[in-house]
């Protein structure tokens, strides 16, 4: 477990629906019904930090900047609690394995555990993704913050039978002491619960 979180751990306050529901994996007859679809759409850093769905999580690129190093990527011993305090609810620890071959999950705030339906800390990415997108997706996206060792900005949209939900989010890289990528800060809200066509919010 990284510096960051020793003795600081993420209070997971689901609630009981919540808690019944059961993330989405990719073993063979673990899924429902698919969604209708689910995508994501990358943002300059530029447009991210101008977006108003980015009001919050452009706080942590913020923060995520002050702390870079003469290499341009913060040390993951930089990143303490107390520095991301007001965003920890939002935000999600990953260890980067093989160089972005696949993520695993270390520790996420509450809205995050709210979002897959129970605590995955410990999970590979390649174990639990999202329908109806399969994992090499989900990582893929992710591996690219680990390439460009940079700020990703992404808006990720899922319709599922007229329902549309929106999230807009942000992965910053973190470094060891010799400048590899080993971890990736992940910071997103989910924006709406909209029951209307994809259509009318464009």
């Amino acid at each position: 477990m990284p510096a960051l979180l020793r003795g600081f751990p993420f209070e997971s306050r689901a609630s009981a629906e919540v808690a019944a529901m059961q993330p989405w994996t990719n073993k063979p007859g673990a899924n429902a019904q698919p969604a209708d679809s689910f995508d994501f759409r990358r943002l300059s850093i530029d447009e991210g930090r101008r977006h108003p769905a980015f009001a919050l999580i452009g706080e942590s690129y913020d923060i995520w900047r002050t702390l870079a190093t003469a290499a341009g990527v913060p040390l993951s011993s930089a990143a303490r609690p107390t520095v991301f305090a007001r965003l920890l609810p939002f935000t999600a620890w990953m260890t980067v394995i093989d160089d972005g071959a696949d993520f695993e999950w270390v520790s996420l705030g509450d809205l995050q555990v709210n979002h897959f339906g129970r605590d995955i800390a410990g999970l590979r990415m390649s174990e639990v993704v999202e329908v109806p997108m399969d994992s090499s997706r989900l990582v893929a996206v992710h591996r690219t913050a680990v390439l460009e060792r940079d700020a990703v900005f992404l808006l990720a949209h899922l319709d599922d039978q007229g329902t549309h939900y929106e999230w807009a989010g942000v992965l910053l890289p973190l470094a060891d002491a010799a400048g590899r990528v080993t971890d990736l800060l992940g910071v997103s809200k989910s924006l709406n619960r909209l029951e209307r066509p994809r259509d009318a919010l464009d």
